[in-house]
C-alpha cells in the first residue's frame, strides 16, 4: 500500500504536459504578451480540464523568484460563494484579496488577536467602499501587473442576475484601469454567459479556450493515449494503455478526470484484481451516470456556444413533410457538402 501512496503522490507532483496543455499555456503567455493593462483575457474550458495548473504554470513564469523574496508582478485570487444562501460578496471577495497581499490593516490578525475576532470586527465596520480603495492602493504600491481570478464561474451566483454581474465587472474594470494591471478570469463553461453582460469589456477581452480531447477530431485519440502513457510511465507497467478507448470515455477527454480516475483505480486494484487494472474494475471506479450526465450536459453546452464540436447540431423542431408554395427569398438553404458537385 505505501508504494501505492508513493506512486498517487507522485502523480499529483509531475505536471503531465500533453498537447492541449501546451496549446493553452502557449496561447495564455501570448496573450499576456500582447495585453495592455486594464485589458481581460478570459480562459475557459471543461472542470477538470488543466486550466489551473496550466495558470499557475503561466503566473509562476512571471514570477520566476518570488520564493526568493523579490518583487512579484502577479496575484491569484479564487472566487468564493461566502455569503447567505452560498452567494457571491463582493466585500468578502475584496477580503480574500487584502488577505492574499497581506495588507498590514485589513490582510491578517495581528499578534494580540490569534482568532482573528478583532480583524473580523473591524472589516465588519469598514465599508466596501473603503476596503477597494485600500486594495487598489496596496496594488499600486505593489506593482502588481496580473491579477488572475479563477474559478470565476461563481459570479453568476451574485444575487440579482447577470445585471449585478455587470456592474461588478465594471468595478473590476475601473479597478484595473487605475491600478494599471490586466485581469485574467479563469473558469468552467458557464464563464461563458458573463461576457456577454457587459459590453465595455467585449473590445478590451481576449477569449482563450482549453478544450477536451473527443474521439471524433483527428488525432485527439493519439494525443490522449500519449498522455496516458506518460501515466503509466509514473505508474511503473503498463496499467491503463490496454483500456485505452474506455478510459477516454470514462473521463470524458479530460486530463484531470483521467487522474482522478486512476487514483480512484489504483488503490482497489491492490485489494480487488492483485494489481491488475482490469475493465470491470475501471468501471467500477468511474462516476456514476448521473453524475457523467450531469457532466456532459455543462461541457456539451460549453462546446456549443463556442462552436467547437464536429457533430452536427440537431434541430429542435421535427421536419415537416410535403411541400409549400414558399415566398421569394424565404426557402431554406441547402447545404452541400465542401468539394462536392451541385
Amino acid at each position: 500500500m505505501k508504494q501505492i501512496d508513493k506512486t498517487i503522490a507522485a502523480l499529483g507532483d509531475a505536471c503531465l504536459r500533453h498537447h492541449h496543455f501546451d496549446l493553452f499555456t502557449s496561447d495564455t503567455r501570448g496573450a499576456l504578451s500582447a495585453a495592455y493593462g486594464s485589458e481581460v483575457i478570459w480562459l475557459t474550458g471543461p472542470s477538470r480540464v488543466g486550466k489551473t495548473t496550466g495558470t499557475n504554470e503561466v503566473r509562476l513564469e512571471l514570477d520566476p523568484l518570488s520564493a526568493k523574496g523579490s518583487k512579484r508582478v502577479t496575484m491569484r485570487i479564487a472566487v468564493r460563494n461566502t455569503s447567505r444562501n452560498g452567494a457571491f460578496s463582493t466585500k468578502s471577495f475584496t477580503q480574500q484579496m487584502l488577505a492574499a497581499i497581506e495588507h498590514p490593516f485589513f490582510g491578517k490578525p495581528g499578534p494580540d488577536d490569534p482568532s482573528g475576532i478583532k480583524l473580523a470586527r473591524l472589516i465588519h465596520r469598514t465599508s466596501e467602499a473603503e476596503l477597494q480603495m485600500a486594495m487598489q492602493l496596496a496594488l499600486v504600491d505593489l506593482e502588481i501587473k496580473y491579477l488572475f481570478i479563477d474559478e470565476a464561474q461563481h459570479l453568476l451566483h451574485l444575487p440579482g442576475g447577470l445585471r449585478n454581474v455587470s456592474a461588478v465587472l465594471d468595478s473590476w474594470k475601473g479597478l484595473a484601469e487605475e491600478a494599471d494591471i490586466t485581469l485574467l478570469f479563469s473558469g468552467a463553461y458557464p464563464l461563458i454567459h458573463l461576457l456577454p453582460s457587459n459590453s465595455h469589456l467585449v473590445g478590451r477581452s481576449e477569449f482563450i479556450h482549453f478544450p477536451r480531447y473527443q474521439l471524433d477530431r483527428p488525432s485527439d485519440l493519439d494525443h490522449f493515449a500519449a498522455l496516458v502513457a506518460a501515466v503509466d510511465t509514473i505508474i511503473g507497467y503498463e496499467a491503463f494503455m490496454p483500456h485505452l478507448k474506455l478510459v477516454f470515455n470514462e473521463s470524458l477527454g479530460c486530463a484531470g478526470l483521467l487522474l482522478r480516475l486512476v487514483r480512484s483505480t489504483l488503490p482497489r486494484a491492490q485489494h480487488r484484481t492483485n494489481g491488475k487494472i482490469t475493465k470491470e474494475l475501471i468501471q467500477y471506479c468511474s462516476r456514476s451516470e448521473a453524475a457523467r450526465e450531469s457532466l456532459l450536459a455543462e461541457i456539451h453546452e460549453g462546446e456549443s456556444l463556442l462552436g467547437y464540436t464536429s457533430k452536427p447540431i440537431q434541430s429542435l423542431k421535427p421536419s415537416k413533410k410535403g411541400k409549400k408554395s414558399a415566398k421569394p427569398f424565404q426557402t431554406a438553404t441547402k447545404s452541400h457538402q465542401m468539394g462536392g458537385r451541385l
